[in-house]
């Protein structure tokens, strides 16, 4: 098989599409095209002249493609480049040769960290293979709202989950009001981009662990506000004029029910105390859409904490894999230590 790997170039379009026709049969090219442009080339924290994507072409085809999305990292006191994988697809007439593994080589040349998540268990085993190790992560909390988020588990039946629905939403305004705690000092306002502070707070944040994915207001506002197929909500706590922290937050259809999905929430170094607060509001944000229930990914001990008490259960967290590959007789392991990850969208959770 006579084949070779490349950066993806502009006269590479056609190929690359007919490419992904072949292996999302049934997918809406156009719409895709829209997220693909704003997801490869208009991220802000990309170098420029940074390669994103990279293609396997035999002949005229394309027959395999690892997409990348650059990720500033701060890692053991230093600030280095990491690449996320996305979309690493190689099309069934050419697997089990090796290209996959070529891919993840090309992209691992590319950068200081290599990161990825929401692998299945055989991919995960292809990466121990190259060196990669799991970080560490908080798992998953869940809170159902109501009894239609609990029988729709149980029973497929509408009648009995829109019943479950219409006797328990009093319900749900109830636990609002008595479990919420109060933090007089902290104002919530709604807002459509993020606040000028918000540069300020993240980098306060940043210095606060060992391990973290930096992100600023020009990178969170192409991330959720300027997503081509999503909506996303920012909900502000605000104490004596100044930002005290932001959460972002989705409520989406599920298989039936109205998911609600908080997937960012950041709160200042020094008001920890605020955070139960802030996250019971963003709940009852999410409850007066009509979510059904609520997840969340807690990264720190006042969030896990907070969680916890509003009455929020444990459910396993999408699988993390990273590689420092400046270092690699470090022992990769170890990075996990004051992780600070965010895993962002939260759409495979």
């Amino acid at each position: 098989m006579s084949v070779v790997v490349q950066p993806y170039e502009p006269g590479l379009r056609d190929a690359l599409f007919a490419f992904y026709a072949r292996c999302f049969p049934g997918r809406d090219l156009d719409r895709y095209e829209r997220v693909w442009r704003w997801q490869y080339f208009e991220n802000p924290q990309e170098p420029e002249g940074a390669v994103c994507i990279w293609v396997v072409i035999e002949g005229n085809e394309v027959v395999a493609h690892l997409g990348t999305m650059a990720a500033n990292l701060k890692l053991n006191g230093a600030r280095v480049l990491g690449r996320w994988s996305s979309d690493l697809i190689v099309d069934e007439r050419y697997r089990n040769g090796g290209l996959g593994v070529w891919l993840i080589r090309e992209w691992m040349k590319a950068c200081d960290v290599t990161l990825a998540k929401g692998l299945s268990p055989e991919v995960i085993r292809v990466y121990q293979r190259l060196g990669w190790h799991q970080v560490p992560l908080r798992p998953i909390a869940l809170l159902p709202l109501n009894l239609r988020a609990l029988s729709g588990r149980i029973t497929r039946n509408r009648l009995v989950n829109v019943t479950a629905d219409r006797a328990t939403r009093w319900a749900g305004r109830a636990w609002a009001a008595m479990r919420s705690p109060r933090d007089r000092c902290l104002e919530y306002r709604t807002v459509e981009s993020f606040p000028a502070q918000t540069d300020e707070l993240m980098e306060r944040n940043a210095e606060r662990t060992g391990m973290a994915i930096l992100r600023d207001r020009r990178f969170l506002q192409w991330r959720y506000m300027d997503c081509p197929v999503r909506h996303y909500t920012i909900e502000t706590a605000w104490r004596h004029g100044q930002l005290g922290g932001y959460a972002v937050f989705s409520v989406r259809p599920e298989r039936g029910f109205r998911r609600g999905i908080i997937h960012d929430l950041e709160m200042g170094p020094k008001r920890e105390d605020g955070v139960g607060a802030f996250l019971a509001h963003t709940v009852k944000r999410m409850h007066d859409a009509r979510a059904d229930e609520v997840a969340f990914l807690p990264r720190s001990e006042a969030e896990q904490s907070a969680a916890a008490s509003l009455g929020f259960v444990s459910r396993s967290c999408p699988a993390m894999m990273m590689l420092d590959v400046r270092s690699p007789e470090r022992n990769p392991a170890d990075l996990g230590a004051g992780c600070n990850i965010q895993l962002g969208d939260g759409d495979d959770w």
